[in-house]
This record gives structure tokens, sequence and C-alpha cells, in this order.
């Protein structure tokens, strides 16, 4: 399936907007019920966690369902339904560094400004790259249908 370029661009930002959305809010939703059963509620009716460790927690679970997902797969659960994968710009599998280091700019890409500066500089980038992108070296792809067929199938017969 070949679109022009500008068609392609289209199609794979509005699909990798809503994965990151979808991500993000299942992270915030699982950050939420944890702090429901680990707070303690005090006198004064707040509820109240102990720092080091719940921090802690949140940056794992973060870890553990964005970064390092996708470096194992080239795709967290979100970018896999919207049929988009994130590999290097040689189209070789993503690190869990360059991962990381890509969704270590997710405050600045995502969340500085509404999102609008991860979209101005995919928007006006040769490569369409937001920051974390053009640090880590790597590029979002759309799968192609039969691609992505081929995912589906191949992780329900492991299962």
């Amino acid at each position: 399936m070949n679109y022009p370029e500008y068609i392609q661009y289209d199609k794979i930002l509005a699909r990798r907007v809503l994965a990151a959305l979808c991500d993000y809010l299942c992270y915030f939703i699982a950050c939420y019920v944890y702090f429901l059963f680990m707070s303690e509620t005090r006198a004064n009716g707040f509820n109240m966690l102990p720092l080091f460790p719940h921090v802690f927690s949140f940056i794992l679970l973060w870890f553990l369902w964005i970064p390092f997902i996708e470096s194992r797969n080239g795709y967290t659960f979100f970018k896999l339904i919207f049929n988009i994968k994130v590999v290097h710009e040689n189209i070789a599998r993503s690190s869990l560094l360059s991962s990381l280091i890509r969704h270590l700019f997710d405050p600045i890409d995502l969340f500085f400004f509404f999102g609008a500066v991860g979209l101005i500089l995919s928007k006006v980038t040769k490569k369409h790259q937001r920051l974390g992108d053009m640090l880590a070296g790597t590029r979002v792809i759309l799968l192609e249908p039969e691609q992505h067929h081929e995912i589906i199938n191949n992780e329900t017969l492991v299962k």
C-alpha cells in the first residue's frame, strides 16, 4: 500500500497521537488505582503516601509499561492496535536504550504546551520525528496490514 508522503505522514501522526494518549491514559489510571490502594487517609482527610517507595513504583510502572515493552516488540499495546511501530532510522528493531531516550523526552514532546512541541517538530522535520525520536535515532512507521495480521497471529499462537 503506497501512499504519497503527506498522506502516509498524516495517517501515522493521527495514530501516534491516539496511541500515546491511550498508553499514558492507561498508565495514569494504573497509578491512580495504585494510589487509592496504597495511600493512608490522615486525620485531616488527605490521602498520603510515603514518598520514595511510591515514586519508585510509579517510575518502575512507567518503565515497564512504555519503554520496556516498546523495546521488546517495537510497539506498545496501543501502537499495535493503531498499526504503528517504532524502529531505528535504518529500520532495525528499536533497543531498550533508544526507547528509554525517546520516552524521557515525552514530557517535552507530549505534555509541554499540550503536545505542540512534538506536533510541530514532527511536522517540520524531514523524517517527521519529534525531539525524543531525533535524539534516540528512531522513527515511527506504519505497519502494512499483512504485517499487522502476522503479528497478531504469531502472538496468538505463542499463547
